[in-house]
């Protein structure tokens, strides 16, 4: 039977020195082809993980004004520049796109700017249609001019004869 020390030392003779030794001998056993097929294998790999994280980190935009005119959309822009807000133009730069989790908290920030100064519609375009035709009436209040604030907007049916006034 052999001593504890020489199996010991049989062991040790056998375990390899690196981790990199069994790599090395494969490596050097290899030939160019094999070796540029290898690294262009990991290089692949690596690439397609870099992709997928990039993907992955990539904010999603959202809608923060569209239908703007030109004028209102060059200033909305310089504001979100001034306020360091990443965005993103579509539709010819009537569409302002900026990243989703900030896009409330822009559209305040613009509110208080006064921006987007407005040439779209809102609810003035009931002003300038007829609601209702026949006897009814329809009487819209919409906001107040003389506090230049909103102020809720609301509308009046009235109806002649009608048994509910």
């Amino acid at each position: 039977m052999a001593a504890p020390e020489e199996i010991a030392g049989k062991k040790a003779e056998e375990a390899p020195k690196g981790g990199g030794n069994q790599f090395r001998e494969a490596w050097s056993e290899m030939t160019m082809g094999r070796r540029l097929l290898v690294m262009g294998a990991a290089a692949l790999i690596m690439g397609g993980f870099l992709s997928l994280l990039l993907w992955i980190n990539k904010p999603d935009y959202q809608v923060l004004y569209s239908g703007l005119a030109q004028s209102d959309a060059s200033q909305v822009v310089a504001k979100l520049k001034e306020i360091k807000v990443p965005y993103q133009l579509e539709g010819d730069g009537t569409v302002i796109k900026v990243p989703q989790d900030q896009v409330y908290e822009t559209r305040l920030s613009m509110a208080s700017a006064g921006l987007p100064r407005g040439q779209g519609i809102g609810f003035e375009v009931f002003n300038e249609i007829k609601i209702t035709s026949g006897p009814c009436k329809a009487n819209w209040r919409g906001p107040s001019p003389a506090f230049r604030r909103w102020t809720t907007p609301g509308c009046t049916l009235s109806c002649p004869g009608s048994p509910f006034l």
